[in-house]
């Protein structure tokens, strides 16, 4: 979803976060702290890009405040638009699609997930980690809450952009 955002808008860095940590040293035996390191290379790339005028797309779940917080005040700082969209999928939907990701994973992203995932409890980490994110979205009043369209990538995004050009600064 973030790459096709980016596409649609001239110089926009997807910043993936998992891929700024994946770029790190031995990061899969230190996930927490190659976690933490990422983000604040993110924000730093962000204040950088923002500052330069362009858009910065940060995809990432996330069930504890203190990140966005950071990416809230980066926004200020650059005096640019801040737009928080949860993406929203039913807790079984989002388990069968991280299943079939795993079985068929399409890059390095996607089987690192999967290795994350079973260290870390398996699917019933999934399952925990939905409810926390559900439970988390409550505290989020500003978000835009987008339920997405199983199976359909262009209906989702189109959603995406509405709840962007909805969003006046």
């Amino acid at each position: 979803m973030a790459r096709s955002l980016a596409a649609n808008r001239p110089l926009a860095l997807n910043l993936d976060v998992d891929a700024v940590r994946s770029a790190l040293g031995a990061w899969i035996d230190q996930p927490h702290e190659s976690g933490l390191a990422a983000r604040v290379l993110a924000v730093a790339m962000a204040t950088t890009h923002l500052g330069h005028g362009h858009d910065v797309i940060v995809p990432q779940l996330l069930v504890r405040d203190t990140f966005i917080l950071e990416l809230e005040a980066v926004a200020d700082q650059t005096r640019s638009r801040f737009i928080e969209i949860a993406l929203i999928v039913d807790r079984d939907d989002a388990i069968r699609a991280f299943e079939s990701r795993s079985a068929s994973p399409e890059n390095q992203q996607h089987r690192d997930a999967q290795h994350l995932i079973e260290r870390s409890g398996g699917i019933q980490e999934l399952v925990e980690l939905h409810d926390r994110f559900m439970d988390f979205l409550d505290t989020r009043t500003n978000a835009h809450r987008i339920r997405v369209v199983l199976g359909d990538v262009e209906g989702t995004l189109r959603l995406v952009e509405s709840a962007i050009s909805a969003h006046r600064m």
